[in-house]
């Protein structure tokens, strides 16, 4: 799965909770710009309304890692 939509966070979230089910087992599920989350388009930090995806996807790792470890 290739995700190369929205630059908004929101939107990248959105799209990750609806097609995440769809990668296969042993498949791949790549987002392009996520580093944009954090600043606007002319490059200026910007305030963030609701989570930005990196830290989203960081703890959604991290909490997959926790929960194979304590198998």
């Amino acid at each position: 799965m290739i995700d190369d939509g929205s630059h908004n966070n929101n939107d990248m979230l959105t799209a990750f909770e609806q097609l995440w089910g769809a990668v296969k087992p042993g498949g791949f599920y790549f987002i392009e710009d996520m580093c944009i989350g954090r600043q606007a388009l002319d490059g200026a930090l910007q305030p963030q309304i609701g989570p930005v995806m990196a830290d989203v996807l960081a703890d959604w790792v991290e909490q997959k890692i926790i929960v194979s470890d304590s198998r």
